[in-house]
């Protein structure tokens, strides 16, 4: 009876130890597999966290569309829209028709207004100014008609531009020009008064054509710098040449002009350019634009 009992507990204890082993290694990959599944729910969660930021973010874009969409079309209808500033930039430098050192220093004009916003001293001959779109529209071709009156309101001269660079003035722009009196003898209290027109931007055959500033430098005695033709038609001369050259507050020092050497640019072509000062003016400050014809 003894030796029977001894067998069967040694069976069992031989047959206990693979099954608790077994157990243990299941524990195990139970335990890993529950950490693997809650990494997996905190990526989720974050994920579903910044999707959620997302959201708010492109919620609060459309919102602010809408009020602007919604702030535009009330302007319209009530006829306000040229209290809109334009977008294009605040002081004109977007315009790649339009370089030099001095554009930050032009003055803003009036909001609406497509008009002169500085004028120069009259040289006996001529008379610099500038005129900046504060339109929300582009415009090109601009004139300038202008009559001269003394202190006590009488006429004493008319004249009339030479054209403007550039051509085509966007919202928010500035162009360059000068109004021609034919050496017309004037007092230096003469008051101008201008009368601004202009017409939709040219297009097609035989129109005028700006050349984008590249680069431009003020070297002591002359501008020196490039252009380049961004259009997509040829750019034949005379390509002419506007210098503005500003003091450090704004005021027109002198307008000079001048023609480039070259007087073809095919599309995507460059084109060197340079004027000279032969009156010693500082020119530091200094605003340059160019232009052809698409002949």
């Amino acid at each position: 009876m003894r030796r029977i009992t001894a067998i069967f507990v040694t069976v069992l204890t031989f047959v206990a130890l693979p099954i608790g082993a077994g157990w243990r290694s299941g524990s195990a990959q139970d335990t890993g597999l529950q950490a693997t599944l809650a990494a997996q729910e905190t990526t989720i969660a974050a994920q579903q966290t910044s999707i959620a930021e997302l959201e708010g973010t492109v919620d609060a874009r459309g919102a602010k569309i809408n009020a602007q969409r919604t702030q535009i079309a009330e302007l319209r209808a009530t006829g306000a829209t040229e209290t809109l500033e334009p977008e294009a930039a605040a002081n004109g430098s977007a315009s790649p028709y339009l370089g030099g050192t001095g554009v930050s220093l032009l003055p803003a004009g009036e909001k609406g207004k497509i008009d002169v916003v500085l004028q120069g001293a009259y040289d006996g001959n001529i008379l610099p100014i500038i005129i900046r779109n504060n339109s929300t529209e582009a415009i090109g071709r601009v004139t300038v008609s202008a009559t001269a009156r003394s202190s006590g309101g009488d006429l004493i001269a008319a004249g009339g531009d030479q054209g403007f660079n550039p051509n085509t003035v966007e919202p928010g722009g500035y162009t360059l020009g000068y109004i021609y009196f034919d050496q017309a003898a004037l007092p230096s209290d003469t008051t101008f008064v201008f009368d601004v027109n202009y017409s939709s931007p040219d297009s097609g055959s035989f129109s005028a054509v700006d050349l984008s500033v590249v680069e431009a430098s003020y070297l002591g005695d002359r501008i020196v710098g490039e252009f380049k033709n961004d259009s997509d038609v040829v750019v034949s001369g005379p390509i002419g040449i506007s210098v503005v050259c500003l003091d450090a507050s704004g005021a027109i020092l002198s307008h000079e002009t001048g023609f480039t050497d070259k007087d073809q640019a095919q599309p995507g072509e460059s084109v060197p350019f340079q004027v000279a000062f032969y009156s010693g003016v500082d020119c530091t400050n200094f605003l340059v634009a160019g232009s052809g014809y698409s002949f």
